[in-house]
């Protein structure tokens, strides 16, 4: 079975908490956790956010040690998504 990508979701998770932002991980890396099988090299989070949250959202960003793909002033404002990559390479969404 393939493994969890837990330090990654773990650094997540404390950026997250520490700007107080709620969140979920949903997607291939959730279904990893609950026992099933899936192949997939992103994480998928969702935030209990909105556009005023983004100054939280990037600094949790910071602090995870991810870095934004996009402009995120203009891309989470017209799409209300912020993709980000993980140091090692892997890329992720949040």
């Amino acid at each position: 079975m393939q493994s969890i990508q837990l330090e990654p979701l773990e650094r997540i998770a404390r950026a997250l908490e520490a700007v107080g932002i709620s969140y979920m991980i949903i997607g291939g890396q959730a279904v990893l956790f609950y026992g099933e099988p899936r192949l997939t090299k992103d994480i998928d989070i969702t935030l209990a956010a909105n556009v005023d949250d983004l100054a939280r959202v990037l600094t949790a960003v910071e602090l995870a040690n991810l870095h934004p793909l996009v402009d995120p002033q203009e891309f989470v404002a017209q799409l209300w998504c912020c993709l980000a990559k993980i140091a090692q390479a892997a890329c992720g969404s949040i």
